[in-house]
């Protein structure tokens, strides 16, 4: 947030697409593991019923990416 916010305005978009790429990449390799080989119980169903709208959010961001 610190490097954001100390971003000047050319840097901030590149800066923001690159940690929301990270984050989102992260995210998708969490929830996926934890939906193939976690514990069976609640958190293993979420973790699968959400991992779909977390690759569609990480297909958005590597489009804006390509975009600018």
């Amino acid at each position: 947030m610190d490097a954001l916010k100390a971003a000047d305005k050319s840097a901030f978009d590149a800066m923001y697409r690159a940690e929301q790429l990270k984050a989102h990449e992260t995210a998708v390799a969490l929830f996926s593991d934890y939906a193939k080989n976690g514990e069976k119980g609640e958190l293993k169903t979420f973790a699968a019923k959400t991992l779909p709208t977390l690759e569609q959010h990480l297909a958005e961001v590597q489009k804006m990416k390509v975009a600018l």
